[in-house]
């Protein structure tokens, strides 16, 4: 059988196929791996980014809790008889962390110069799943901050 240009054409393009499938094959194992590189890149960047905002919610309760002491210390100055209260700040105090609440409690035996001070502090106070932390602090004498005992802030669940 003679090479007629019919049958030359039919090997060539048969050939051509062959390497149009090969590169096409490589050209897709190529974009699978590249998106499963910048789908990994993206969910590890989304992760640090959801955990350095969690530290900045924790840092900034664990800033509400010395300011509800200080608050809970300039009420009990100014009134022996102040009890507590539930403190709210809004949206823009906290520059859009959220709304947080800081809720001061004050135990007191009559006779004793002791205040037991009890703040829990929620940010964003609207969430599900607020940081919350709290903690007790022994004030004595006038309700003065320089007279305060205080262990150490405990993570609520």
């Amino acid at each position: 059988m003679k090479n007629t240009p019919s049958h030359t054409n039919r090997h060539a393009f048969h050939r051509s196929d062959r390497k149009s499938g090969v590169a096409l094959v490589c050209v897709i194992v190529c974009l699978s791996i590249a998106t499963t590189m910048a789908a990994a890149s993206t969910s590890a960047i989304l992760k640090q980014r959801r955990s350095l905002k969690k530290e900045r919610q924790l840092r900034q309760v664990e800033l509400l809790l010395d300011a509800g002491l200080q608050r809970a210390s300039a009420q009990l100055l100014a009134d022996r008889g102040y009890t507590g209260e539930l403190w709210r700040l809004d949206t823009e105090v906290l520059q859009c962390m959220g709304a947080a609440a800081v809720q001061i409690r004050i135990d007191r035996e009559p006779s004793s110069p002791v205040a037991s001070v009890t703040i829990v502090a929620s940010l964003p106070a609207d969430s599900d799943t607020p940081v919350r932390r709290s903690s007790t602090y022994y004030l004595t004498g006038n309700g003065a901050t320089d007279d305060v005992y205080a262990p150490s802030p405990t993570l609520d669940p």
